[in-house]
């Protein structure tokens, strides 16, 4: 471990994508602990093209990266449909694992790679970038802490332009597209990160016009009783947001602002010169975080970095990583429900 620890950890992504192009590949460059050394993609021309973007990264295919001894560690940024196959050739090559979100189609497949991994020492990762974000992490936190009193009710939503009607697999469900697997499973992962509660039973609606689950609504309760509620599109503006209510108080996280996060006492009325007074002074307390996130590119964007980062510490074996295979699981196993629970007009119980 000694030597990698020197030389970082040295990186293949096998594809070379959307959120390759524009997500992972900004991202890595600011986390010099890895080094992007391999790209592969089932299109040459688009692995060439990552490899443009990355001077010191090979082009190659899928076979040569596994089968490349100076690689350490495998990111499969490949549509779910390809991703168990990939991840459990990307461990028996005997390389660290980074797995995008959803991790698979079904239970089923996700289930093969958790039991492959599970006889592994590699470390695997899955892609829930949210759990990095400043104003998740900090929400949590208060949850944690205790300071909302008895948690009430959580209400999510996270909607967003059709990103490329190009991609075939991202408006079908059962290649895990939609709203529900590719858009809602984030905020499914987070209701179990930020509450520490698994979820318990479900009930959905959604409508398919372009796509499938092109929009949709969750609501659930958890095993202790707590209700959640979120919205997801694939065809509207841009929005992600975090809201969780106590009976003491609640915070609000509207994750595509710098300065998005409050906290609301139960007895303060939300236009009262009390509460605004006590946002500008909760702004002015924090002006180096806010501008941390400013001259990085903004929170989501940072979230990728913080996300590498674990990771190049997970490998390192200084840090368990999380979200596990298992986080990973749990968030499509509540996205399966819900599509289930769309399709009946009934309420899913979870295991």
């Amino acid at each position: 471990m000694g030597n990698r620890e020197n030389r970082g950890v040295r990186l293949g992504i096998i594809g070379c994508g959307y959120v390759t192009l524009d997500r992972h590949l900004p991202a890595l460059r600011q986390v010099p602990e890895i080094e992007v050394v391999a790209l592969a993609d089932a299109l040459p021309e688009r692995a060439a093209e990552a490899a443009r973007r990355v001077p010191r990264a090979r082009p190659v295919d899928v076979e040569a990266l596994l089968g490349d001894v100076g690689v350490d560690a495998v990111a499969v940024c490949t549509p779910p449909a390809t991703h168990t196959d990939l991840a459990i050739a990307a461990l028996d090559a005997g390389k660290h694992l980074f797995l995008e979100k959803p991790v698979a189609p079904s239970l089923e497949e996700a289930d093969r790679i958790v039991e492959r991994a599970a006889h592994s020492p590699l470390r695997v990762l899955v892609g829930f970038n949210f759990r990095r974000h400043r104003l998740v992490a900090r929400a949590r936190q208060l949850v944690r802490d205790g300071r909302l009193g008895r948690i009430q009710a959580v209400r999510s939503a996270f909607t967003n332009p059709v990103l490329d009607e190009a991609i075939d697999w991202k408006t079908k469900r059962e290649l895990a597209g939609g709203a529900l697997l590719d858009r809602a499973v984030h905020h499914f992962d987070l209701w179990r990160f930020v509450l520490g509660e698994e979820v318990a039973e479900v009930v959905a609606l959604t409508r398919s016009e372009r796509g499938d689950d092109q929009s949709t609504l969750v609501t659930a309760r958890t095993t202790e009783g707590t209700p959640l509620f979120t919205l997801a599109l694939d065809d509207s503006v841009v929005t992600h947001d975090l809201a969780v209510y106590g009976t003491e108080a609640a915070v609000f996280a509207d994750c595509c602002r710098f300065d998005g996060f409050d906290v609301a006492r139960r007895t303060e009325l939300p236009g009262s010169a009390a509460a605004r007074l006590r946002r500008a002074r909760d702004a002015i307390r924090r002006p180096a975080e806010s501008f941390r996130a400013v001259r990085g590119g903004g929170d989501f964007r940072l979230s990728y970095v913080a996300q590498w980062r674990h990771f190049a510490r997970a490998v390192r074996g200084e840090v368990a990583p999380s979200p596990t295979l298992a986080d990973g699981r749990a968030a499509l196993e509540i996205a399966l429900a819900a599509a289930r629970s769309a399709d009946s007009g009934s309420s899913v119980r979870l295991r």
